[in-house]
């Protein structure tokens, strides 16, 4: 058994400099497990000579030797190996560009290890579906997956992986054009990659880089980082880094029009990706030569490999490339003044652009960098008060062997615990206090990294179009210019509800109680909303039922209250429906209904509908805007006012909202 241990462990070192050799043992060390009569040796050596080929790029062969190994594993129920083996041939489908099939497979290949408690190829799990999840344009779910395989690997201080988790990182913030934070990532990958004398990886560390420095304008830079790729590429005989490095030489010609420079390095680059079977990178060649064919004139040529990128991109099903396909062609179709046909590409390159990079997803993004740095620094702060835990244990015990006195050991021994309570409850307050300030900063840039870019977006988006349809009637025109000074109204709404909301909440000064014609006040408040109800042909109803009309009211916070309620109603209602709005007493109390006929809030919706910023699942019908502040300002307002809400509301049935407020025919105290 030793000797075959030792043919696979030669088969494995040889596949990182010498694969051809590694091939040739394959015979002698499959006959030695034949005649051991060894499923185990068997199968162990079907799964290095699919490693094997995985790495020469026959992924198809590799495919075959790892489904062999897999069904031995099983039937000698060898957990370990075959997760092992499943998780191979989760990375042959996903470099041969198959990710729904890799993603089943490494999904799977994560809950076996989960079940064995294998926390290191755990970590290495999440690594490989955050590349996936890349790979497909998912950024945000890669980088969710990124920054718990990054975690896994430091807490087990495993530094080759947390090399290859952070600079998986750091491409995620490229793709997202923040350019310094990740190179301080790759940084932290070349580190260790030196160290640990990983030439492979330091290869791709080097493209990436050089990647980074192009977009940033620095093309010396780049070239001397591509340049050092494709000598580790050359000298290992890896085609898929010297690949890449060609393609990064191609791009930095390109940008300084040096174009038969960046056409040879990117025929290169596609012939290598061609060898290497790289689908994914070899698409994105020939969208690249295809537009240095359209900058030179050469049309024909140029639509020839964008029609070649296109049908691998497809075939991929991928989003991110169909996006380059889209925007490459239209920029030809412009070139050969087809502008009906550049019209029809834009819109698919925006349409599949916005799929991959909604607003949300750089919000996202520093929602998941800001949960890293927390719990990082949790981590930090518990360990902080264990070690303190620890040093005043001993110091006590210390006291108590000196003194030997009972009574005094007892006395530092409750002053001990004294102050640990009291540490342990500052803690405690200042934890809960920063995960609420940590929420309450995240809805803040929800709202300006979301819904207030999004008019901007579509303001740039109507003025490009302008700028490139040369042809627009006067008709078109003023639709367009109807069409920015709406999405104007919308960003004007958001930052007037942001201001509203703070001055609500920080806002000192009592309520000042006046005496009102509560019928009077009602009509008036009806006739300000028939602005914006009208808009969706919708009515307030109002139904008055009171004692007296006379009551000591805050009126321009109680209208406050209205408004908003009113406002949310209309909101959440569909066009031509009415909205109730309905005032009655009751022993001391004064109360006000707003109902409509809308969707209704769900019950786990109800739960939190009043904290701030806080967006529930139904949508607006007329796509208007939504801070998730309007509630909150409600509940504080009624309760400066003395007063309560609450909700009576069913999925499909509508809601309403009922206000009391206590003794309104006189002055609170």
């Amino acid at each position: 058994m030793d000797k075959l241990n030792l043919y696979v462990q030669l088969m494995t070192a040889y596949n990182d400099f010498d694969k051809m050799a590694a091939l040739k043992l394959e015979k002698p060390a499959m006959d030695l497990a034949t005649k051991m009569d060894s499923k185990a040796g068997i199968a162990d050596v079907k799964n290095v000579v699919g490693r094997i080929h995985w790495r020469l790029g026959n992924f198809d062969l590799a495919l075959n030797y790892h489904h062999e190994a897999k069904q031995i594993f099983e039937q000698i129920s060898d957990a370990q190996k075959v997760a092992l083996t499943i998780r191979y041939i989760g990375q042959d489908y996903a470099d041969g560009g198959y990710y729904p099939e890799a993603l089943k497979h490494f999904y799977d290949a994560l809950d076996r290890y989960k079940n064995l408690g294998d926390r290191e190829n755990i970590g290495y799990l999440y690594e490989l579906l955050a590349w996936v999840y890349g790979k497909q344009g998912n950024y945000v779910e890669a980088a969710k997956n990124g920054y718990i395989s990054l975690s896994l690997f430091e807490n087990l201080g495993d530094e080759k992986n947390i090399a290859m988790a952070a600079s998986d990182i750091a491409d995620y913030y490229v793709q997202l054009g923040n350019y310094s934070e990740a190179l301080k990532y790759f940084k932290q990958s070349e580190v260790i990659y030196r160290a640990k004398g990983d030439r492979l990886n330091l290869g791709y560390n080097h493209v990436m880089v050089g990647r980074v420095y192009q977009l940033m304008d620095q093309y010396s830079k780049s070239l001397k980082h591509h340049k050092a790729a494709l000598t580790i590429g050359r000298d290992m005989n890896d085609p898929n880094i010297a690949g890449k490095a060609f393609e990064g030489m191609a791009e930095v010609y390109k940008m300084t029009k040096e174009y038969s420079m960046a056409l040879q390095h990117y025929l290169s680059s596609a012939e290598l990706f061609k060898r290497w079977s790289n689908r994914r990178d070899l698409a994105k060649s020939y969208c690249f030569i295809g537009d240095c064919y359209r900058i030179v004139g050469k049309y024909k040529l140029s639509k020839a490999y964008y029609d070649s990128a296109f049908t691998l991109s497809t075939a991929l099903a991928s989003k991110s490339l169909l996006a380059d396909y889209y925007h490459g062609v239209e920029a030809l179709d412009s070139a050969m003044n087809n502008w009906s046909g550049a019209y029809f590409n834009h819109k698919k390159y925006i349409l599949n652009r916005d799929s991959i990079f909604n607003e949300g997803s750089v919000q996202k993004m520093m929602q998941l960098k800001l949960n890293y740095e927390f719990n990082k620094k949790e981590a930090a702060v518990k360990a902080e008060q264990q070690e303190k835990n620890v040093r005043e244990r001993n110091q006590f015990l210390f006291l108590g062997v000196i003194v030997l006195l009972i009574l005094i050991l007892t006395i530092v021994s409750s002053i001990n615990k004294y102050r640990v309570a009291k540490l342990f409850a500052e803690l405690k307050q200042k934890s809960e206090s920063l995960e609420e300030e940590n929420r309450e900063k995240t809805s803040i840039l929800n709202i300006v990294s979301h819904d207030l870019k999004a008019p901007f977006n579509k303001i740039k988006g109507l003025t490009d179009l302008m700028q490139i349809s040369e042809d627009l009637n006067q008709t078109d025109k003023v639709q367009y210019i109807k069409y920015i000074q709406t999405s104007v109204d919308q960003g004007n709404y958001l930052i007037n509800k942001l201001l509203d909301a703070q001055t609500v909440y920080n806002e000192a000064k009592r309520p000042f109680f006046e005496p009102t014609n509560v019928v009077k006040f009602i009509h008036d408040f009806r006739d300000t909303t028939n602005g914006y109800l009208h808009e969706k042909q919708q009515q307030l109803k109002v139904d008055i039922q009171l004692e007296s009309d006379q009551a000591m009211i805050d009126q321009p916070m109680l209208t406050r209250i209205l408004d908003n309620l009113v406002s949310n109603a209309s909101k959440f209602s569909d066009k031509g429906k009415a909205i109730h709005l309905k005032v009655w007493s009751t022993d001391q109390y004064l109360n006000f209904s707003v109902r409509d006929e809308g969707p209704g809030i769900s019950e786990e919706d109800q739960k939190v509908m009043f904290k701030k910023f806080q967006k529930l699942r139904a949508q607006p019908t007329g796509g208007e805007s939504s801070t998730g502040l309007g509630l909150s300002i409600v509940k504080t307002i009624t309760q400066k006012l003395n007063g309560s809400i609450h909700v009576i509301s069913k999925l499909g049935e509508g809601t309403e909202f009922v206000v009391s407020l206590q003794e309104y025919n006189k002055p609170l105290s």
